[in-house]
């Protein structure tokens, strides 16, 4: 019987979190203009409400922000082809493209924070190899931890960028939070991957035991492990994560600048990766509800009102959103994940490549499929 409700209990806990967060907003947010008065201060002074703020929003602070946002998807793209060619998939640099659009577009339509899209990509991904005799055995369980791996070298960028921006953030209690909280989860992040690749530590966890014993266990083991082997690209799809990363967080800024966010602008960067990260909890969509009391706690005595962070965050979702709908569009014109998949391509062919140029991670090489 409990089994039976254990889904559903799980739902409901997570449509509660979801009501919380956005009965916390609606609280928090003030619609219309009002006064207070600041700390050490006489007089009040005027704030605006949600209303005037995006009635009096910069459009060119927002046209310069949503521009800044134009590398990110070739970027995050060409990070993941390169974790599946790495291991002889054969999926193109546009397939790896199309699937990373269709992934923003349900990033909007499933509730697990920003990771909603990663499902349908490693659907996408296993499903374009899957029957593909140029695909070696065990692809389709390494197209789904490519899509996992792919993951984690972005939430990886994610506290590098707020662990060297953290200390450039003016050295107040702002920095000083972000830059403790990026270091200690990088900490702890580092200390878990050592942990698993290591292999007296594998032996003494018992992790050799269970991938030995149980099936499922061994084909995910053996997908992961297999990185070891690429570990230049393993550190390239974190280092392109790193401008990734502050391209959002830079465009999330001028949109604040848009509304007129005080914060000066290393501060912002040093704090919205955590926000972001905050935001990627399989909690909500997109983050709605989580990411705004996390950049409040962080931004407290920044000058910067919760209203301004809402319709600063608003913005950044509307940023994805753009994409999101090309996604749509993508899904409107190809079909369902994985359908509209290109041919394998010949590695020393031109077509179909992924671009050069600045965004190509420096000093590695493209990766050549190996033997199947």
């Amino acid at each position: 019987m409990l089994q039976r409700l254990r889904p559903h209990l799980f739902t409901a806990a997570r449509l509660l979190l979801i009501a919380a967060g956005l009965g916390y907003i609606l609280w928090t947010v003030r619609w219309n203009d009002y006064s207070a008065v600041p700390p050490g201060a006489t007089e009040p002074v005027v704030h605006q409400g949600l209303r005037s703020l995006a009635a009096g929003a910069h459009w060119g602070w927002l046209a310069a922000g949503l521009a800044l946002t134009t590398p990110i998807v070739p970027i995050q793209a060409l990070r993941w082809w390169r974790l599946m060619r790495c291991r002889s998939l054969p999926v193109s640099y546009g397939s790896a493209a199309r699937l990373t659009l269709v992934g923003l577009f349900f990033n909007f339509c499933v509730p697990l924070g920003s990771n909603g899209g990663d499902v349908v990509k490693a659907y996408g991904a296993a499903r374009a190899v899957h029957g593909d005799k140029n695909a070696g055995p065990g692809a389709r369980t390494t197209a789904v931890i490519s899509v996992v791996l792919d993951r984690i070298a972005g939430l990886l960028g994610l506290l590098i960028l707020a662990a060297l921006a953290g200390p450039l953030a003016g050295g107040g209690e702002v920095g000083r939070r972000v830059t403790i909280t990026a270091w200690l989860i990088l900490g702890i992040a580092t200390a878990g991957a050592l942990t698993y690749f290591t292999p007296w530590t594998r032996r003494v966890l018992g992790i050799n035991f269970l991938t030995t014993r149980i099936g499922v266990f061994k084909s995910l083991d053996a997908a992961v492990v297999g990185y070891r082997q690429h570990r230049g690209i393993l550190a390239g799809a974190i280092a392109v994560s790193v401008p990734v990363h502050l391209c959002l967080a830079g465009a999330t800024a001028l949109a604040g600048y848009a509304i007129g966010v005080p914060t000066d602008l290393l501060t912002l960067i040093a704090v919205l990766p955590i926000v972001f990260l905050v935001g990627a909890l399989p909690i909500t969509v997109l983050g709605l509800g989580v990411m705004e009391p996390t950049a409040a706690a962080l931004l407290e005595g920044s000058g910067t009102t919760f209203n301004q962070i809402v319709a600063m965050l608003m913005a950044y979702r509307a940023f994805l959103l753009v994409y999101g709908l090309l996604g749509g569009l993508v899904i409107l014109i190809g079909g369902s994940p994985g359908t509209n998949t290109d041919a394998p391509i010949d590695p020393d062919a031109d077509h179909d490549s992924p671009p050069t140029g600045p965004d190509t991670p420096s000093g590695a090489d493209t990766p050549r499929p190996e033997s199947a």
